[in-house]
């Protein structure tokens, strides 16, 4: 959306539910025919073919329904809507206010609420996107990291509300720290409670004018932090509740902070504002996508076929330290000329609640690549990273072997400064 805004050629865009493969075969569905689609786009300017693209609407965007928190889904419910011109030149917004007793459409009386969140805070929403190849990597409910952090509801809602854009969060804020983020989600909280991530933003507060360089952040003075969320399309259900939750920590999606941050929001000059959109006569008439197709898969078969994605947490109960591990892998693969190939990666997250400098990411690949009678190739690589208050530690291997031999060797031990992270 912000490259539709940005530039000032010929554009489309076309967004739909899938995680980060082509629309084609990804995961969630509804699949669709991106491959046609593309086609049509180059004829039209390779070509000089009048396929008729351009005389459709600019943006083409998958608008979600409710739906309930999943790790997993084959579909998302939901449907097409479209814009002419994107930004809509008629669109509206919607202000929220976020009040000390929740969500309104007036603000309140000010008041200054605290929260120190613990370092594991993040573990609903474990994985920083979907890779759209069928693995649980969709956030959990959220209501336990909503507990941990400073939760805005609104009163249930008496009809639905569907917005496209980007939710914006206005934040008067101060924290304890010369530095620290401000994280803030935006979830639909259904009638039985449960809340789905929808979208959500974060602000390192070191970056107040600019990302060139960083500017410490005066402890305990006030401040304001506009926090521009993620862009989405999303209809919340009448009867459901619109929340904001706000904290200093998403692990592991956010490195922590180099000291335990203890954030105050004033409430009543605070605001949400979603970019309101309302149902169009021609959202219903919209014509349907192509179904998906693609040109024949060379053949193959499999040596070893993909193992199931491991995507587990594990809790200390002694410490309270939280890790996630992560292992996915194509499988080994063999063409019908003989080339052989596979991967697998390995990843592990690791922290505890109440020290920022425990924070740990371990991760190792390995591939193979074989031809029979000319060679057996495997290269294994790893990389740790760890850090100080003052410093992230990289440390990364990569060994090479050709028929069982060591081919090639390497090593890194870096020290990188944290620079206002």
């Amino acid at each position: 959306m912000r490259l539709l805004d940005g530039l000032d050629v010929p554009r489309k865009g076309l967004i739909g539910p899938w995680g980060h493969q082509y629309p084609h075969h990804a995961n969630p569905g509804p699949n669709a025919g991106f491959l046609q689609e593309a086609l049509r786009w180059w004829d039209h300017w390779l070509k000089d073919i009048d396929t008729g693209i351009m005389a459709e609407p600019m943006l083409r965007a998958w608008m979600h329904d409710s739906y309930p928190p999943r790790a997993l889904y084959d579909d998302i419910p939901g449907g097409y809507v479209a814009e002419q011109i994107w930004p809509a030149p008629d669109a509206s917004s919607r202000l929220f206010h976020l009040n000390a007793d929740g969500i309104g459409d007036q603000a309140e009386v000010e008041a200054a609420l605290s929260v120190t969140c613990p370092q594991t805070l993040g573990s609903c929403t474990p994985i920083w996107g979907n890779n759209g190849n069928g693995a649980p990597e969709c956030p959990l409910d959220q209501r336990p990291d909503d507990a941990l952090s400073l939760a805005f509801d609104s009163a249930p809602l008496s009809q639905p509300l569907a917005f496209l854009g980007t939710p914006v969060v206005a934040l008067d804020l101060a924290i304890d720290q010369p530095q620290g983020f401000v994280v803030v989600r935006l979830s639909e909280v259904l009638a039985d409670g449960v809340a789905t991530l929808i979208s959500y933003g974060l602000m390192n507060l070191t970056h107040d004018a600019t990302h060139e360089t960083t500017t410490p952040v005066v402890p305990g003075q006030r401040r304001h932090a506009t926090v521009r969320l993620n862009d989405n399309g999303h209809r919340f259900a009448a009867g459901s509740r619109v929340r904001v939750a706000v904290s200093t920590a998403l692990w592991p999606i956010v490195w922590p902070s180099p000291h335990p941050v203890r954030l105050t929001v004033f409430t009543g000059a605070s605001t949400l504002e979603l970019p309101a959109r309302q149902d169009r006569a021609g959202d219903a008439n919209l014509a349907p996508l192509p179904p998906a197709e693609q040109s024949r898969v060379h053949p193959r078969v499999w040596v070893a076929t993909p193992a199931p994605t491991v995507a587990r947490t594990e809790r200390d109960l002694a410490t309270g330290g939280l890790d996630l591990a992560h292992e996915e892998g194509d499988g080994t693969t063999r063409l019908d000329h003989g080339w052989t190939f596979g991967d697998v990666v390995r990843r592990r997250y690791h922290i505890d609640p109440d020290d920022p400098t425990s924070a740990r990411v371990d991760w190792q690949g390995t591939q193979t690549y074989s031809r029979p009678g000319a060679f057996d190739i495997r290269i294994e690589a790893t990389q740790s990273v760890s850090c100080t208050a003052t410093d992230f530690i990289v440390h990364a291997t990569l060994e090479a072997h050709r028929d069982g031999h060591p081919v090639f060797s390497r090593r890194w031990l870096e020290h990188i400064p944290r620079d206002g992270v």
